[in-house]
């Protein structure tokens, strides 16, 4: 499980996309622009270890129902492995984003890569619907402001 997550994060970070250097939007706080496939989604962030029982049921089971995956295809996903090196690096960059080392945890980041929200541990279904759907919302917001 370890080499998937690490896999899938190698690809993400293979196939994103080049940072414009006219894009002074994004700020890279928590997670640097290099990582998010596409700037145009807002971003859910998954620190999670692969001894972590919580983790994997929210990795196989919740993430995989068809309204959350359909949720999550619209957003950036970015599974992070505390245990790996650069898991350790940008686990420590959450701690101003209420991570206090509790696994699962989650964080919402907006398009400019500004912190929305976040929560600790396992949730059902509905909840972690919730969640994901405030940054589709913020996003929404974000964008009907900009066009205006």
């Amino acid at each position: 499980m370890k080499r998937i997550i690490l896999s899938v994060l190698i690809m993400m970070i293979g196939t994103a996309p080049a940072l414009s250097q006219n894009d002074n939007s994004y700020t890279g706080k928590f997670i640097p622009r290099k990582y998010i496939p596409d700037i145009k989604k807002p971003t859910v962030v998954m620190l999670t270890a692969s001894w972590c029982g919580p983790c994997k049921i929210m990795k196989t089971q919740i993430m995989e129902v068809p309204e959350v995956k359909s949720c999550l295809d619209s957003l950036n996903v970015l599974i992070i492995d505390i245990d790996q090196n650069d898991g350790k690096i940008y686990s420590e960059k959450f701690t101003d984003a209420g991570y206090e080392g509790a696994i699962p945890y989650f964080a919402l980041l907006d398009t400019r890569g500004n912190h929305l929200d976040h929560f600790s541990g396992s949730a059902g279904e509905q909840t972690f619907l919730s969640f994901l759907r405030k940054a589709l919302a913020t996003d929404k917001k974000t964008e009907d402001d900009e066009n205006k």
